[in-house]
């Protein structure tokens, strides 16, 4: 809402560095917590489901923002963009609140359940998470934060990450211009937006539901990726708007559903100790916000994500040999083998 009162580009900066600021650690906190509360075999459905919020907030947010300032323009004096801003402040504010009170906490320190429940819950959990008698807390931050940085998967899921949402990120801004760019006015482009973000939006349901119910991660990713790819070559080469507005549909299908696919995998490749798990989330994360306009650029970044799978699934199903050849349990550092 703040950012409705800006008089000079150096506030516009500073707000936006604060809502950054804010907004940082949302999205690795609530995949944390949903780790914590579903198995890993139930993450791609319920992390899509989380995710989609901003497929369907891009389906409808320009839209959204057509309406409100083509209609509030003026009133009380106020420009139409400060209205945009003050009203999505407003409501975000007010679901924060609601927030605060509905989202629960790690589960065996939740007070709403039941000892009952909470065994009941653990032992569906188990061997993953453990049983309600085990000490889940095995590590100090500090060990956590040195053993993340030393695990060389972290990089190879960094550099992935960075690709998948670097051609996310670009579908996701310049959609409607690409859309605009076809010969479709202001309206028009605003209302073919909304096909393309619902095709992506049900394409990565389905795909998180097969992946959930087949328990396999990186053939998912490195399929979607290289079907973003060829929307982007497609957008790169070809003239016709018919066939460029269909290349934004395995655009948007491809990078979004290789998106939530890669968050599901996470919190998999870096399950235990549980503190090395936020920490991974955290950095992996923390380092894929970027964009471009090329169209030849994202298609290689997807190109090189899927590389990118590629190496991790083949890494991923060499430690699940090991584990399984391996007749000293005191040897394998993660019992519990890998989603591939």
């Amino acid at each position: 809402s703040l950012m409705a009162a800006v008089r000079n580009s150096d506030e516009l900066i500073a707000t936006r560095f604060l809502l950054g600021v804010a907004e940082a650690g949302f999205v690795p906190g609530i995949l944390l917590l949903l780790s914590l509360w579903y198995k890993r075999s139930e993450y791609g459905t319920r992390f899509t489901i989380f995710i989609s919020g901003n497929v369907l907030a891009g389906a409808f947010g320009g839209l959204l923002a057509y309406v409100i300032i083509g209609n509030m323009n003026g009133k009380a004096n106020i420009q139409g963009w400060r209205w945009l801003f003050l009203l999505e402040g407003i409501v975000s504010f007010i679901v924060s609140l609601i927030a605060l009170l509905i989202i629960p906490g790690f589960p065996e320190d939740e007070k709403f359940l039941t000892t009952k429940e909470r065994q009941l819950l653990m032992s569906r959990l188990h061997p993953e998470h453990g049983t309600a008698g085990e000490q889940i807390r095995t590590v100090t931050i500090k060990h956590a934060l040195f053993i993340t940085l030393k695990d060389w998967r972290v990089y190879l899921m960094v550099l992935h990450n960075i690709c998948i949402n670097t051609a996310l990120n670009s579908i996701s801004l310049y959609l409607p211009t690409l859309i605009y760019k076809m010969g479709f006015d202001s309206l028009k482009t605003q209302l073919l937006t909304l096909p393309p973000y619902f095709f992506g939006w049900l394409f990565s349901l389905v795909v998180s539901l097969h992946s959930d119910h087949v328990q396999l991660r990186g053939h998912h990713i490195i399929c979607c990726a290289i079907i973003g790819a060829i929307g982007f070559l497609m957008l790169a080469n070809l003239k016709n708007a018919g066939m460029l507005y269909s290349a934004t549909f395995l655009c948007t299908s491809g990078t979004w559903a290789a998106g939530a696919m890669t968050l599901a995998w996470i919190p998999n490749i870096f399950y235990h100790p549980r503190e090395k798990r936020a920490i991974a989330i955290a950095l992996i994360l923390s380092a894929g916000i970027i964009s471009v306009k090329g169209h030849m650029i994202n298609a290689s970044f997807l190109l090189i994500a899927a590389i990118c799978a590629i190496i991790m699934r083949l890494v991923l199903k060499r430690k699940n040999e090991k584990m399984r050849q391996s007749e000293d349990e005191k040897k394998s550092t993660h019992k519990i083998p890998y989603i591939l």
